[in-house]
């Protein structure tokens, strides 16, 4: 590793959650990205701050690899915002000739597309696959989520609900997120994020599990369905088909801004 070198960073959100995103697609210093300098990094009152931190890198079958990392410093599973902010970080940034972007994850191949001025839809892999508890669904939509559906959600303890619900789930002792949803005219959702330990003010990929759920909790027939949910930091919404055995041509449409960009010696 080399020490004491200045790297740029970009400071990106969607729907208020916000993530650090740090462009690798040309030659750059050997940064040991350990656990200890990403959490770092990540923190509101000693770094930078964010929920999450993102290293675009170059892919051969894709126009980038992005590589995730919770704000704990673990290496993470899919996140649906950070990808958003990913992809309209590239078209900004790399290549503001296409609006359709393909991209890998640790999960797989990915397509994003920007609709039109800081709004990005993500498409997803088709879900076939889920666990119903007596009180709760479990759903992998790229990563592990908690769906829980209750009458009222703005009173609720969130700390308290995701340390309560975060290992109750067939993901064990790695953890789930935890989703609390009040479905009506429309849906609100609150989102407490393992890695992060507390709640965030959006989370694309639970919102996701969320549509879905609702979709298997109110047995919705086999069609097209979109779905609006507000998470405190904004409206997303989630577009899928219902088939006979799960849901496919799934996308998370949403706001992704740039905040500002920086140097930062590490």
């Amino acid at each position: 590793m080399i020490n004491g070198v200045e790297i740029e960073f970009f400071k990106y959100q969607g729907a208020g959650n916000d993530f650090i995103i740090v462009n690798q697609l040309q030659v750059n210093p050997a940064i040991d990205w350990s656990r200890e300098l990403v959490a770092k990094l990540c923190d509101r009152y000693f770094g930078i701050g964010a929920d999450g931190f993102i290293i675009i890198q170059p892919a051969e079958s894709a126009d980038f690899h992005m590589l995730y990392y919770n704000s704990d410093g673990q290496v993470s599973t899919l996140c649906g915002n950070g990808s958003r902010c990913a992809v309209w970080f590239y078209y900004q940034n790399v290549r503001n000739t296409i609006t359709n972007v393909r991209f890998t994850t640790n999960e797989g191949l990915f397509e994003g597309e920007v609709i039109d001025s800081e709004l990005v839809k993500l498409k997803v892999l088709d879900l076939n696959d889920w666990k119903e508890k007596s009180d709760f669904y479990f759903l992998n939509t790229g990563s592990p989520h908690i769906v829980l559906f209750q009458s009222s959600i703005d009173q609720a303890d969130m700390d308290e609900v995701g340390k309560r619900y975060r290992n109750q789930s067939p993901n064990g002792a790695a953890g789930s997120n935890v989703n609390l949803v009040q479905v009506g005219s429309e849906n609100k959702i609150r989102t407490y994020e393992r890695g992060v330990e507390g709640e965030t003010l959006a989370c694309g990929t639970g919102i996701i599990a969320s549509a879905l759920a609702k979709a298997i909790h109110k047995a919705y027939p086999v069609g097209t369905y979109i779905e609006s949910f507000e998470a405190k930091g904004g409206r997303l919404q989630v577009y899928f088909n219902k088939t006979e055995s799960g849901f496919e041509q799934i996308y998370l449409e949403g706001p992704a801004q740039e905040e500002f960009k920086g140097k930062v010696k590490i």
